[in-house]
């Protein structure tokens, strides 16, 4: 058997796995119904860069007897070079409308396995990605190491000082602003080169990139009208959607709220509102099962530019519901806005749910004589 290999599979099967044959497998193992297992086996990587990795079909016997084959598994190992300092970004959140805020995420990773790295330093120009991009909030200090330090020089981001033990990885983020003046488009955003002490020789590897896609998004809010309610009462879901294209219509807004995944056991509401969201748009409410929970979708939404949709929905809270706090989130929200298929966050809000009031009475003495004086004493209770 190779060194740490193992498997949980029933019976065992047979494993190879020959050091310096580059070739691993696994035969007459089982599986039964529903069930699964797992293959452990240490590669060494020596050559850097990316490798993909792929098995060869995956060959069977059914419990009736019967031979078949399944398509094989793939997997891609990314083999760094020593004496390297490695460096990734990205726009986390993005699609971002004009006007909104966006989090620039960057990585640098020390993959000398000996060699602390010192004066770790690079530059990401923000006025090359695009015009008006301005930083939102206070840059995070140390964020590579004691030490080090990240400015804003003339709209460039200056990483400085970073230092990285052996093996080691330093993560920081920074928060973006985007004019309301940007057009949509997708804007690349490349670092400068990476410099860094190592071993006392300086290095340089290579940039890091990433895409800003600035693109208008519906806004989407939603909120209960009451923050605590009993079981078997009523209230109202109110939805707000805003076309924040300054310029262009939206079409095709849709989103999907599974309000059964709060309220199981939901029913429809007497009426929805009709073309809620514009001509053409249209609420259901599909019923809950096994599966999945009631939602209410809308579909066939449309905003000219600048313009907002209201609509409410009364519901009815199932007996049953548990009493505690519960956040209702939708999933996103979608449109097409010049000819672009946009993805805008989800809607959310909290809700109490409180057991009704209960009213209990007692008489103090049981046992009491005409005329005699007697407590009654009554217990109101509302707790959430």
């Amino acid at each position: 058997d190779p060194a740490n290999s193992s498997t949980d599979c029933p019976d065992g099967g047979i494993l190879t796995a020959e050091p310096g044959t580059g070739v691993i497998t696994y035969s007459n193992g089982s599986v039964p119904a529903g069930g699964a297992c797992s293959i452990s086996v240490d590669v060494l990587g020596l050559a850097a860069g990316t490798h993909e990795n792929i098995t060869s079909d995956l060959t069977y016997i059914t419990s009736s007897g019967a031979a078949d084959s399944a398509p094989p598994a793939e997997a891609t190992l990314t083999v760094n070079t020593p004496g390297t300092i490695g460096l990734t970004k990205s726009f986390e959140d993005d699609p971002v409308p004009p006007g909104g805020e966006v989090t620039l995420a960057f990585t640098l990773t020390n993959y000398d396995r000996n060699e602390t790295a010192t004066d770790i330093e690079f530059t990401d120009n923000l006025n090359n990605v695009l015009p008006d991009l301005s930083i939102a909030a206070p840059l995070p200090t140390e964020p590579c190491g004691p030490g080090s330090a990240l400015n804003e020089v003339s709209s460039t981001l200056v990483l400085s000082g970073g230092n990285l033990a052996p093996g080691a990885s330093c993560s920081f983020s920074v928060l973006l602003g985007v004019s309301l003046k940007s057009p949509p488009g997708i804007y690349n955003n490349t670092t400068s080169s990476v410099l860094a002490t190592l071993a006392g020789s300086q290095i340089e590897t290579a940039a890091a990139t990433d895409s800003l896609f600035v693109a208008p998004v519906p806004l989407f809010t939603k909120s209960f009208s009451e923050s605590l309610v009993a079981p078997g009462t009523s209230l109202t879901l109110d939805f707000s959607i805003t076309n924040s294209s300054p310029t262009h219509s939206a079409w095709d807004i849709e989103f999907a709220d599974p309000i059964g995944a709060i309220f199981p056991g939901i029913t429809p509401p007497d009426t929805l509102p009709a073309s809620p969201c514009g001509n053409g748009s249209a609420l259901q409410f599909t019923p809950g099962d096994s599966f999945e929970p009631a939602q209410i979708i809308l579909t066939g939404g449309n905003l000219p530019a600048g313009a907002t949709c209201d609509f409410a929905i009364n519901l009815t809270i199932p007996d049953a519901t548990p009493t505690g706090t519960c956040i209702n989130i939708t999933g996103p929200i979608t449109a097409v806005i010049d000819e672009t298929l946009v993805i805008g966050p989800p809607a959310a809000d909290e809700l109490g749910i409180v057991a009704a009031p209960t009213l209990q009475k007692s008489f103090q003495t049981q046992n009491v004589q005409p005329g005699e004086l007697v407590n009654l004493q009554f217990t109101l209770t509302h707790a959430l």
